[in-house]
């Protein structure tokens, strides 16, 4: 693991999209912010600008990150970094469908999808190494970059997040279906020399009924 200069890293999942509604696979589909979303990243973004002070914000390229973030970035005069690398797993033929279209649209790599082997890899798409291995290239990449910065913002993928505090940890992915982050939420890792304290996961910074809605009530918006 490269020397981490940073003194404090926040990981903000991107907020709750229309294929989280959908209850759809959303890897590099660019799927937009939810009614819900909106909420939740208008609530996260007034927490932000009252309690937190960063030097640098990044995000992937797919834009349900900046929409969740922009307005913070915009107040604090922050120009978003957007990297490729930080996008969420490449889910090939299954990006953009449900379990159940996936199941009816490729029967086979559905059963070997669902047998649950860490090496599974998504027809047309990544694996778990692949993805960690870019993931974690970028976020080196960030570390280097940052060497004279002192608080540092990430806002991607619950994937992305899973993948960093993995290799922060551990140094390798083997944590990564260990760690469960919310939308629209704030893991914050704070750095003792190059070591590495996570001090809050997944912080929930606004109402907890817009908490997971696709699983029960959904947020409707008024004509």
């Amino acid at each position: 693991m490269p020397k981490i200069f940073m003194k404090k890293l926040y990981l903000i999942r991107h907020a709750h999209t229309k294929d989280n509604e959908l209850e759809k696979y959303s890897g590099y589909s660019d799927t937009d912010l939810s009614e819900t979303g909106k909420i939740q990243a208008e609530e996260l973004n007034e927490f932000l600008k009252k309690n937190i002070k960063v030097d640098k914000i990044y995000t992937s390229i797919l834009k349900r990150t900046a929409k969740t973030i922009g307005e913070y970035a915009n107040s604090e005069n922050i120009e978003l970094e957007k990297i490729e690398g930080l996008n969420e797993m490449n889910f090939g033929n299954f990006d953009g469908l449900s379990l159940n279209e996936i199941k009816e649209r490729y029967p086979e790599d559905y059963q070997d999808f669902m047998r649950g082997k860490i090496e599974f890899r998504f027809p047309k798409g990544e694996d778990i190494q692949e993805f960690y291995n870019r993931n974690i290239n970028s976020f080196k990449d960030i570390v280097k970059e940052c060497e004279d910065v002192d608080t540092v913002m990430i806002c991607a993928h619950m994937g992305t997040l899973r993948n960093i505090l993995s290799y922060l940890l551990v140094d390798s992915f083997r944590l990564h279906w260990n760690i469960r982050i919310e939308n629209a939420t704030i893991t914050v890792i704070e750095f003792m020399g190059s070591f590495p304290v996570v001090k809050t996961l997944g912080y929930v910074p606004y109402d907890m009924e817009l908490l997971r809605p696709h699983i029960g009530k959904k947020i409707v918006k008024d004509n």
